[in-house]
């Protein structure tokens, strides 16, 4: 039987009495009549794994563009941020090897940052060698810098019905009792074909991952590059890029996992302060409920933030945070109003919370470059923020601000390094009112991985002109502040930052200079030593 795929025109169904314009993948039968402006035929797997994908992922991106709301970016310009990869979904023991793409049901819903993509079953390819799904992504997105991607699928699948068992049944392959007679009617035109029903006995096909990012404008930003060295591999291009979320379940045993019928409800946001604060920083609290996984991130300002949540211990599908008092999650401010939106996703969709706005009223220093470094990762590695300071001209080393010392430079009253976060993806922030001419360093030391082989660290960089996004920067090491830091697994140096008459210019890092060993800080400025729950946690 020869297999038809309409790109473009239409085909008419005369026992059905409708048509569809195009996107619809057929049998050929005698009641088909078809005007196709752009058709492929195969009858072979290669041809369909090999040419189908593409032409299909053009129509998905060309789909995508069209449903993006391009409103201006952060320093109101249009971005375009590009996104392409393949996602990859393990099917479970209850699907068959035997599993045919045309049993498939459903979609997968993905969100970069607010923007939603929904991948149907129809461009959903199979590996048969993994017995997995392959899924397309090609999405362009109005913001760069860091981003949260997630996954859900809401897929399933059934044994599609035989040519025999539909000739028993006295009907075509797919195709639905008539329950009457043939005589063609007028047809009912549809600009899509309907939905197609999903059989009452299909096996649901779980899934949830979640990716942190950091996306670059005007150029393909390629998910599939998890080593982060501009291209991707062979057996990157084979792999998941996306983390798996964790899952809820009902019961202890874990044999029982939640299951929701709604969009994940939002029961509690805020923030303290609330509305205006001096600070160049600010902490927030929530909880959220009908959540199957932990996928629960906040946007600031125009960046988004992955949000570490616990389960709540009695009501099985609510996650609050932060988990206790003492690891408060912050936020940092700049200047001005600020806006902080909580984003909650499950298999029933998404819900955008309400937007709490601060104010921070922390003044800029008028004719002075004024800057904010924020640190995050995509682990439960501790890193840390380090920035250097060395006079004009002699580059005589004059502070160093860390963890060890939050308020070098000690010029004012603000903590410049607003937290040490100990415990997974940050965020930390560094800010810098009325900065200095001068020479300054930044660079990330992996205190600990967690046990995990590396982490990326991705860091942006506000100016009073524009934003910078950098990374990521994968660190394979881990050390307690080791020196050298050039050279060394345990650092990354992010970037060189050169102010002259009051303008920033952001550099490479000039790695015939060395960060010189942090002060002996005085008493009163030395942090505390690592909790003892810090130090279990990751040793």
């Amino acid at each position: 039987m020869l297999s038809l795929y309409i790109v473009s025109g239409k085909v008419t169904d005369v026992k059905k009495k409708r048509f569809y314009k195009y996107g619809r993948n057929l049998h050929h039968k005698p009641e088909l009549i078809i005007e196709p402006v752009l058709i492929m035929a195969y009858n072979n797997r290669e041809m369909k794994r090999i040419i189908l994908p593409s032409l299909l992922a053009c129509l998905l991106a060309a789909t995508a563009s069209l449903s993006c709301s391009m409103e201006p970016g952060p320093y109101r310009e249009t971005i375009q941020s590009p996104i392409e990869g393949t996602l990859y979904i393990d099917l479970p023991t209850t699907v068959p090897y035997t599993f045919q793409e045309a049993g498939l049901y459903g979609d997968v819903q993905i969100l970069v940052g607010k923007q939603e993509v929904t991948v149907d079953h129809s461009v959903i390819m199979y590996d048969f060698v993994q017995h997995r799904l392959e899924i397309p992504l090609s999405v362009t997105v109005n913001f760069d810098g860091v981003a949260v991607i997630t996954c859900v699928s809401r897929l399933s699948y059934a044994e599609p019905i035989t040519e025999e068992e539909a000739a028993e049944a006295g009907e075509e392959p797919g195709d639905e009792q008539s329950g009457g007679t043939d005589t063609p009617e007028e047809p009912v035109v549809e600009d899509e074909p309907a939905a197609e029903e999903e059989p009452a006995d299909s096996t649901p096909i779980p899934y949830a991952g979640y990716l942190i990012t950091s996306l670059t404008k005007d150029r393909t930003n390629r998910i599939n590059d998890t080593d982060h060295n501009g291209s991707v591999s062979s057996l990157e291009e084979e792999t998941m890029p996306l983390l798996p979320a964790v899952r809820f379940y009902t019961d202890p045993a874990e044999t029982s996992p939640v299951r929701v019928d709604n969009a994940p409800v939002i029961n509690l946001f805020d923030s303290l302060p609330r509305h205006t604060t001096p600070n160049l920083s600010t902490t927030i609290s929530g909880a959220v409920s009908s959540l199957e996984w932990a996928l629960v991130y906040a946007r600031i300002n125009n960046q988004y933030q992955w949000l570490e949540t616990a389960q709540d211990l009695f009501i099985p599908d609510r996650v609050v945070f932060p988990e206790g008092e003492e690891d408060p999650f912050v936020i940092p401010l700049k200047p001005g109003i600020n806006e902080i939106e909580l984003i909650a996703v499950n298999s029933q969709g998404y819900t955008f919370s309400d937007i709490i706005t601060v104010d921070c009223t922390a003044q800029l220093v008028a004719e002075k470059e004024n800057i904010l470094v924020t640190l995050t990762w995509d682990t439960l590695a501790d890193l840390d923020l380090h920035t250097w300071y060395y006079l004009p001209e002699e580059k005589e080393f004059v502070w160093h601000n860390s963890y060890a010392d939050k308020e070098a430079p000690d010029t004012d009253s603000l903590v410049n390094l607003d937290a040490d976060n100990q415990t997974g993806f940050g965020p930390e922030h560094f800010t810098l009112l009325g900065a200095a001419n001068g020479y300054y360093i930044i660079a990330v030391n992996a205190h600990s991985l967690a046990g995990l082989p590396a982490a990326n660290a991705f860091v942006s960089i506000e100016t009073n002109e524009r934003l910078h996004s950098l990374g990521p920067f994968r660190i394979t090491g881990e050390s307690e502040d080791e020196y050298p830091v050039n050279n060394n697994l345990s650092w990354a140096r992010i970037t060189d930052i050169v102010i002259t008459e009051g303008a920033a210019e952001i550099l490479e890092p000039d790695m015939d200079l060395e960060p010189p060993e942090m002060f002996d800080p005085q008493p009163s400025l030395r942090a505390p030593p690592r909790s003892i729950k810090h130090m279990l946690k990751f040793r």
